[in-house]
């Protein structure tokens, strides 16, 4: 706005320069015709009515220019509220984005200590039905071992415990001198029922035969 007043500032001052120097002649020739006096009058009137409108001319560059800056303004306005709104947007957005990815890694966390929890469970139980297998299969073999050593190793003496009196079998010798199957028969040795019906007949009857005691005195002992 103030490149366009230069030229017109100029204009003006170059009319105005031009009317005093027509007023100084006219003043130093008073005797000059009154065409030139029409003439000075028709320039005044025309620098008169430029001034005029430059002034008009100015007031329009400034009411422009003014409308221009309300334009610039405004659009600014505009443009600041365009960006903040996209902003808080964008800003809603990543929040959401966050929101959302936290709730998933805190729903996968879960899920993989609930399953490494449930593992450690199975784990722990699958251990403890081991020692429990385990356990079971050591006292078996106890039992094992300790009947197969009964069966390797047997007993020197027996006790069989009676009313009138226990009997004290002398076993190793027995089976030392008798063998097994004098005894047990064609199975395999192991305990057997015992009572007095059997005892007798299997006992006495040896006795009698291999010389060994028959009266009740000589096995049962009070």
């Amino acid at each position: 706005m103030k490149t366009a007043l230069i030229p017109l500032m100029v204009l003006l001052l170059m009319l105005a320069g031009c009317g005093e120097e027509k007023t100084a002649k006219t003043a130093e020739q008073p005797a000059h015709e009154t065409a030139e006096t029409s003439a000075g009058q028709t320039v005044k009137k025309t620098v008169d009515h430029t001034v005029d409108a430059v002034k008009e001319k100015a007031a329009e560059v400034v009411d422009a220019g003014k409308e221009v800056a309300a334009e610039a303004v405004e659009s600014v306005e505009t443009a600041a509220k365009d960006v903040e709104a996209e902003v808080t947007d964008m800003a809603a957005s990543a929040e959401t984005k966050v929101s959302e990815a936290t709730q998933e890694a805190t729903a996968t966390g879960s899920a993989l200590l609930t399953g490494l929890t449930e593992k450690a469970q199975s784990v722990t139980e699958t251990q403890t039905t081991a020692q429990t297998a385990a356990g079971d299969m050591v006292a078996q073999a106890e039992d094992t071992a300790a009947a197969a050593t009964s069966a390797i190793t047997p007993p020197k003496t027996v006790v069989i415990e009676n009313n009138y009196g226990n009997v004290t079998l002398p076993h190793a010798f027995h089976g030392k001198t008798y063998g097994c199957p004098t005894c047990h028969g064609d199975k395999t040795p192991g305990p057997f029922e015992l009572g007095k019906a059997t005892a007798h007949v299997l006992c006495k009857d040896c006795h009698k035969e291999n010389n060994g005691p028959t009266k009740c005195s000589g096995c049962h002992k009070k």
